[in-house]
Formats: C-alpha cells, sequence, structure tokens
C-alpha cells in the first residue's frame, strides 16, 4: 500500500488529504502525471496554441456576427439591387445574371443570400 496525497492529483482542493491506495493505482496515477506533463513539454517545445491564449486573436480569425443595423443594411441593400435587376431588359437582364452568377437559373431570392 502507498500514501498519496490528493492534493497533488486534484488542484482544486484546498488541503491536504493523504490516503492510502494499492500500488497498481499509485502507479497508474504517477503514470499519468508523467503523460500529462511530458504532453505540455511538447506543446511548449512544437509551438501549438490555441485560440483561447491571446485575447482578441478570434476577431482576426473569426467573422464577427451582423449587428442587427447592418443585417437592416444589408437586406436593404439586397432588395434595392433585385429591383433595379427587374428593371433592366430582358437581354441585359439574363447578361448580368450569367455573367455574375455564372449560372444560367433564376436570381436567387434575396432573403437567402443573407443566412
Amino acid at each position: 500500500m502507498t500514501t498519496i496525497n490528493l492534493k497533488r492529483y486534484y488542484p482544486y482542493m484546498t488541503e491536504n488529504v493523504m490516503l492510502e491506495v494499492s500500488d497498481e493505482i499509485a502507479a497508474a496515477l504517477s503514470m499519468g502525471g508523467r503523460l500529462c506533463d511530458s504532453y505540455k513539454r511538447q506543446k511548449r517545445r512544437n509551438g501549438e496554441c490555441s485560440l483561447d491564449t491571446d485575447p482578441g486573436f478570434e476577431a482576426d480569425v473569426l467573422r464577427q456576427p451582423m449587428t442587427p443595423d447592418e443585417y437592416i443594411e444589408a437586406q436593404e441593400t439586397t432588395f434595392a439591387l433585385y429591383d433595379a435587376l427587374t428593371q433592366l431588359p430582358p437581354t441585359q437582364a439574363r447578361h448580368e445574371q450569367g455573367r455574375d452568377r455564372g449560372s444560367r437559373g433564376r436570381w436567387p431570392e434575396p432573403h437567402l443570400l443573407l443566412h
């Protein structure tokens, strides 16, 4: 039987609690601790990082969600574009549709573009 300090394995504990465990359990806990330490050293050595390491790093990587005002403005702009396209002569509308969309189908519905 081996005596271990639970505070070593559970850092949130505020006091030292000594517990007797079998040799197999002590060996497994010791091996797990060594593997965790080895993994931390490997991450530090290889320069791995996560998105949580630097505040503000996410803003450079992720697209921020649209505010309600931006959403309404984008929707109004889209509807104005579609209104202008519907007033084009049919030949010019087909030309613009094929050039901008790369397809021969109909223009997609405006509410589908904002999702």
